[in-house]
């Protein structure tokens, strides 16, 4: 069955005229002349049951709707496992088409063993690259939250030496979730090396030795 309870979510960009056609990738469906931009790529749009109605490496399927809502019946075009699935779709073996598997998104920060107060870039990348909003926060290990929320793809922030939670919550068509990763910031005064045995890794030690 193939229906989606569709969450339109804008993110402030603008774009131009709708030039894609159906397979092309895309971030958003003002970008296709199909008007609906699905998992990162243009839809083909509908069919009237022949394979020929569609795109190449296209089959034409048919879609039973939502039987309690009412909404996503009839015919559709959907593409082949034979001409390859996009980045994040899967083939199905029993109609032998490609299916969305949902969105990805990982969460990096830089540098690796940040210090304290030092600036740190934060960066959440979704594959694929479909238009989303992302909304940050940090909080302490005991659930606390730390300065302000930020929106964007990255955030910078400067923190105090310990242990955080740095939190993405992420919305994109059809799909949201929270992601983040866990940042341990180091202390400034004294060797690092030998009073913080963490922020020792991967750097060079003032004493020469890592205790």
């Amino acid at each position: 069955m193939k229906w989606l309870v569709m969450i339109v979510v804008w993110a402030g960009c603008v774009f131009g005229e709708s030039s894609k056609e159906g397979g092309e990738a895309c971030r958003a469906d003002q970008e296709c002349q199909s008007r609906s931009c699905y998992g990162g790529v243009c839809s083909p749009g509908e069919c009237s049951g022949h394979d020929e109605d569609c795109p190449q490496n296209y089959k034409c399927l048919y879609d039973d709707g939502d039987p309690i809502f009412g909404f996503g019946d009839g015919y559709y075009c959907a593409r082949s496992c034979e001409g390859g699935c996009p980045e994040r779709w899967e083939c199905s073996t029993q109609s032998d088409t490609c299916y969305f598997d949902g969105p990805e998104v990982t969460v990096t920060f830089a540098p690796e063993a940040p210090r304290a107060h030092e600036r740190i870039e934060l960066t959440a990348m979704i594959a694929p690259d479909i238009e989303t909003t992302f909304e940050w926060h940090v909080e302490d290990l005991a659930g606390n939250r730390v300065g302000d929320t930020v929106m964007g793809e990255s955030c910078e922030q400067t923190l105090d030496a310990g242990d955080y939670r740095v939190l993405v919550r992420w919305d994109t068509t059809g799909y949201g979730a929270t992601d983040g990763v866990m940042v341990h910031v180091c202390a400034v005064a004294g060797d690092p090396c030998t009073s913080d045995a963490t922020c020792c890794a991967g750097l060079a030690c003032p004493s020469g030795t890592c205790n």
